[in-house]
């Protein structure tokens, strides 16, 4: 499938030679709202509808905010579910969760045929629901403007390419227990600002993601030390040691000045500062991943040693 035929067409077709019944795939997706129906090509982010949506019971809707669809025409001689339309939507989930700065999750997808009739099982994995419930940035939205469905399109093919390994891990930390989604952060910024890094990892990473982010001296400063806070932080956690115990004031004052944190450290208990320190991690690893996405040739050990060097 090339990447324009996907985006082009109404419908997701399974196979052209054995056409079945129009279906669609539906899931919760937590963490993100709209405000109207976000749709590209057969993928649609709208606003959940109460009277029309029939989700089995017990599905975790305690951060719904909007569903994510899928329509698409079935195979005639056996269901899809499980191939094709279970990977679009997936991906898109993944390309959604880059776009938008909020911890986000989806539920197991569930098919219907047009006449309201479920078929099949559900499809999916349950490790792409939202571990945790609390975040600062709960529910954010994702603005319906064709500047993002640009976006969401070079997002959804970049899942396939180079950068699949880190966005994979951004994706798994997005739906994990936020300490431990520490480390998949930080292996995804590996993947794009350590990569082939052998020697002074945390150093030459901080100051690539310093220099990538940091558009004077004084923040690259800042963003300096929020890189090898976290990184240091996830070498703790990977080692058992008590992951708050040895965090820099700098890294504190960093997070403060730059706007990813607010509030009196000296009053938080270990518990919410790891939670902080998670949402932190997060917020950076998405805006580099999105600098990668945008463009792709910074995956580059060249390029990159010139970023390093502020070249």
């Amino acid at each position: 499938m090339h990447n324009e035929e996907l985006f082009n067409h109404p419908y997701l077709i399974c196979d052209e030679k054995d056409q079945g019944l129009k279906t669609k795939g539906i899931c919760i997706f937590n963490g993100v709202q709209v405000s109207e129906p976000f749709t590209v090509g057969p993928i649609t982010i709208r606003p959940f509808n109460k009277d029309t949506d029939h989700f089995p019971e017990g599905i975790r809707r305690d951060l719904q905010y909007s569903v994510l669809e899928l329509s698409y025409i079935d195979r005639a001689s056996a269901m899809s579910m499980y191939a094709e339309p279970m990977w679009v939507q997936e991906t898109t989930f993944k390309a959604i969760q880059l776009m938008v700065n909020s911890w986000a999750g989806i539920s197991l997808i569930y098919h219907f045929r047009e006449t309201g009739e479920q078929v099949g099982g559900a499809s999916g994995s349950t490790r792409f629901e939202t571990a945790d419930t609390e975040s600062v940035h709960a529910g954010a939205i994702l603005a319906v403007t064709e500047e993002n469905k640009d976006l969401f399109k070079i997002a959804f093919w970049a899942c396939f390419g180079d950068m699949k390994h880190a966005i994979s891990r951004h994706s798994r930390a997005c739906s994990e227990i936020k300490d431990e989604s520490i480390l998949d952060f930080v292996i995804a910024l590996e993947a794009t600002l350590g990569y082939k890094l052998n020697s002074e990892i945390a150093h030459r990473l901080a100051s690539r993601g310093a220099f990538l982010l940091g558009v004077d001296p004084t923040v690259r400063e800042k963003y300096y030390c929020i890189f090898k806070a976290i990184y240091n932080i996830r070498s703790h956690i990977a080692h058992g040691d008590v992951a708050t115990s040895k965090v820099p004031e700098a890294f504190v004052d960093a997070i403060t000045t730059l706007g990813y944190w607010s509030g009196d450290w000296s009053k938080e208990i270990d518990l919410f500062r790891i939670r902080y320190i998670a949402d932190v991690a997060r917020q950076v690893t998405r805006q580099v991943l999105l600098k990668f996405i945008e463009k792709p040739e910074l995956l580059n050990e060249e390029a990159l040693l010139k970023l390093e060097l502020g070249l």
